[in-house]
């Protein structure tokens, strides 16, 4: 029963992150967070975590739509 407790353990994690951050949103501004992050996951398959490019997708929407920054591509790894 180890993963259930994992789980639980996330969960609780994730619950004493997102609430101090709900708290200070109105309804609307959450529901502009929660609708880039559901669609960043509609483009996965069920079950599939987002990796790395979608966070780093999702991060340029999430500042794009809620900083009002400009689109910028993300620093590109150069090969030695």
């Amino acid at each position: 029963m180890k993963a259930h407790t994992t789980v639980n353990t996330d969960f609780e994690q994730a619950i004493n992150t997102v609430l101090p951050v709900v708290a200070k949103l109105t309804r609307m501004e959450w529901s502009r967070i929660a609708g880039l992050i559901d669609h960043a996951y509609s483009v996965k398959a069920a079950k599939t975590m987002l990796d790395g490019s979608d966070m780093e997708h999702l991060n340029i929407s999430l500042r794009q739509e809620l900083l009002g920054e400009p689109y910028s591509k993300p620093a590109q790894k150069q090969s030695e």
